[in-house]
C-alpha cells in the first residue's frame, strides 16, 4: 500500500468509525476492515463499555467520576502506544461526552497553521448572515466536529433565529434511530436527553442543543441509516454511498409528508458535501448531494469544522484566518457569502479564539443568553479531584446535565456557564454520595 493510499484509508477509518460511533462495536468491526490495527478497536470498545458501566445504574450523577477516571487512565496508557493516532478520535469524543472540552481538543494533537483567506473580504456576524442565506430554502445543514462543543453551542444559538425564520424540523446524524412504526426520539417525549438519546448527545452542550430545541417548538428527525452490513461485504466507498442514500431517503420522506417542513440538519464533517468525492478511486457522493438529487432542493450549506480555536485554553491575540473577532463570524465579498470550496458547501463559518474563564472555554460564556454563575468552594475539604454536575429543577437523575466541570485538587471556585432556569449543584467524588452545594437560579 502506498503512504498517501494509507492515509486516505486511514483518515477514511476515523470518517467511520465517529459517523458510526452511535453503532458502538458495529461500527468498530466494520472499520476493521481499513488495514488498521485491530487492538485499536478492541480498546476502543472496551473504553466505550467502561464509560457505559459507570452510567449504569440511571443516576448520571453517580457516574462521572468514575467515567472521567478511567478516560484519563485509559488516555495515559495508550498515548504513547501506536494505536494513539485511531484511539485519539474516540477518546476525543468520549471527553467531549463527558464535559472535558479541553481534553477533547487536547488528545487530538496539532493540526497544523489554520489557513489564511483571500484579501478583500469583509467579516460579518454569523448568525445574522447565515439565517438570511436561508430565506428561501428548505434545507439548512450545518456540520460539527464531532470533539469540538463549541461546534455544538453555536448550533443551539442558531434555533431561535432558524425557528422565527420558519424552520421546522431537526434533524442530527447524532440521534440514535430505531425507527418503525411509532417511533419517537425520546427527548421530543421527555423535553431532556438521556443517554439513549444519542452517543454525541452525552455532551452537556449537545443535549442543551436539544433541549432548546424541544423548547422552541422544533420536531426532532433521526435520519441515520438502520442497514448495517457484516464488515468487509462491501468496499469503503460502496459502504459510504448507501449510508449516505439511506439518510437522504429518511430526510426525503419527511420533506414528503409535510409540505410545509423545513429541516435543519446537523450532521458531521463530509456529510453537507454537495459535489462527488473520490475515496480509493471509487466515488463518493454525500447526504447533500444526494438529497438535494433525491427532492430538487438545494440545501444551504454552512460549514464550520476547519476555522476554529483548537485550544481552549489559548489567550485571545492569535487571530482566526487573520480577523480578530469577538463571536463566530462569516466573510462576504462583493459576489456573496465566502467559502474556500463553493463546490462542496455554500459558507465557511469562523470561530475566534476566546479568553478561558477560570480555566474553562471562553465559547461557554459567549451568548447572550447564558449566564456565569460562580460556585464557592472554599468551604469544600477537596483533597482529591473531584466533579460537578448541574441538574435542572425538575429533570430526573437520568437527564444529561446542564453542565459538568471536573475540579482539580484545592480548587477553591468554579464558574458555570447556565441558560434561565432553575439548577442543582452536585460535589460528586469517587465512593462518595453525591453532594448538593448549590441551587442557583438564572433569570
Amino acid at each position: 500500500m502506498t503512504g498517501r493510499s494509507q492515509s486516505t484509508r486511514v483518515r477514511l477509518m476515523r470518517k467511520l468509525v465517529l459517523g458510526m460511533g452511535i453503532w458502538g462495536a458495529t461500527a468498530m468491526s466494520q472499520a476493521q476492515s481499513i488495514e488498521a490495527p485491530q487492538d485499536a478497536f478492541r480498546l476502543a470498545n472496551q473504553l466505550t463499555n467502561t464509560i457505559n458501566d459507570a452510567f449504569a445504574s440511571g443516576d448520571l450523577r453517580r457516574g462521572y467520576a468514575d467515567a472521567i477516571t478511567a478516560l484519563n487512565a485509559f488516555a495515559k496508557v495508550q498515548r504513547d502506544q501506536d494505536a494513539w493516532d485511531i484511539l485519539s478520535q474516540m477518546v476525543a469524543s468520549q471527553a467531549a461526552g463527558l464535559g472535558m472540552h479541553d481534553l477533547a481538543l487536547e488528545v487530538m494533537g496539532p493540526t497544523g497553521q489554520i489557513a489564511a483567506v483571500p484579501q478583500g473580504l469583509e467579516a460579518q456576524p454569523a448568525i445574522q448572515e447565515i439565517v438570511q442565506a436561508a430565506a428561501g430554502h428548505r434545507i439548512v445543514m450545518l456540520n460539527e466536529a464531532h470533539h469540538v462543543g463549541l461546534h455544538r453551542e453555536f448550533a443551539r444559538r442558531m434555533l431561535e433565529p432558524l425557528r422565527a425564520a420558519g424552520f421546522t424540523h431537526l434533524a442530527c446524524e447524532g440521534f440514535a434511530n430505531a425507527r418503525d412504526e411509532g417511533f419517537e426520539i425520546d427527548a421530543q417525549r421527555l423535553g431532556y436527553a438521556t443517554r439513549d438519546t444519542g452517543h454525541y448527545i452525552s455532551d452537556p452542550f449537545f443535549a442543551d442543543f436539544v433541549r432548546e430545541a424541544v423548547e422552541l417548538g422544533f420536531k426532532l428527525v433521526a435520519y441515520e441509516t438502520l442497514d448495517r452490513r457484516p464488515p468487509g461485504e462491501e468496499s469503503p466507498a460502496a459502504s459510504i454511498n448507501r449510508r449516505e442514500t439511506s439518510q437522504a431517503e429518511q430526510l426525503e420522506a419527511i420533506l414528503n409528508a409535510d409540505p410545509n417542513a423545513r429541516l435543519f440538519v446537523y450532521c458531521g464533517y463530509s456529510h453537507l458535501t454537495e459535489s462527488p468525492m473520490r475515496v480509493d478511486g471509487e466515488e463518493v457522493r454525500w447526504l447533500a448531494s444526494r438529497l438535494r438529487e433525491a427532492t430538487g432542493i438545494d440545501p444551504l450549506t454552512v460549514s464550520q469544522t476547519t476555522y476554529y480555536p483548537r485550544s481552549s485554553n489559548r489567550q485571545r491575540g492569535s487571530a482566526i484566518a487573520g480577523f480578530d473577532r469577538d463571536d463566530s463570524f462569516v466573510l462576504r465579498d462583493d459576489d456573496g457569502l465566502w467559502s474556500p470550496k463553493p463546490e462542496q458547501y455554500d459558507i465557511e463559518l469562523l470561530h475566534p479564539s476566546t479568553d478561558p474563564v477560570d480555566g474553562r472555554p471562553g465559547w461557554m460564556f459567549r451568548a447572550d443568553d447564558r449566564e456565569r454563575v460562580d460556585v464557592d468552594l472554599s468551604a469544600i475539604d477537596q483533597s482529591d479531584d473531584a466533579v460537578l454536575v448541574v441538574t435542572r429543577e425538575g429533570e430526573p437523575m437520568n437527564a444529561i446535565p446542564s453542565d459538568v466541570v471536573l475540579l482539580r485538587s484545592g480548587q477553591r471556585e468554579a464558574a458555570l456557564s447556565l441558560r434561565a432556569g432553575s439548577y442543582h449543584v452536585w460535589l460528586v467524588r469517587q465512593d462518595h454520595e453525591p453532594e448538593l452545594i448549590a441551587s442557583p437560579i438564572v433569570n
